[in-house]
């Protein structure tokens, strides 16, 4: 049960309105490491993380599609690409 006044239940809340709107709000982030690479600067959270950049990689070879250069995408429209590429894999009969 979420505590009414904490950061988690506005972060919930701010999260239940805006997947009506089709719209996501990306939340500060702690930077990811890629092993053995060398530690780099956070990036603005409006911007795809390692976590989305592998997803868009993974579902548009899942579902054969070229994929999109992540590296020119905002953290939205990553989410939609994922989200619409998510679906069609989950939708997919095999033959």
């Amino acid at each position: 049960m979420l505590k009414p006044g904490t950061a988690a239940t506005a972060r919930k809340l701010r999260e239940a309105a805006s997947v009506g709107q089709g719209i996501v709000e990306p939340d500060a982030k702690h930077c990811s490491s890629v092993h053995g690479q060398a530690e780099v600067q956070c990036r603005d959270a409006r911007e795809p993380s390692l976590k989305q950049k592998r997803n868009v990689r993974l579902l548009a070879g899942l579902n054969k599609v070229a994929a999109p250069d992540v590296e020119k995408m905002s953290f939205d429209e990553a989410e939609r690409f994922i989200g619409k590429h998510w679906k069609a894999w989950m939708e997919h009969e095999e033959l």
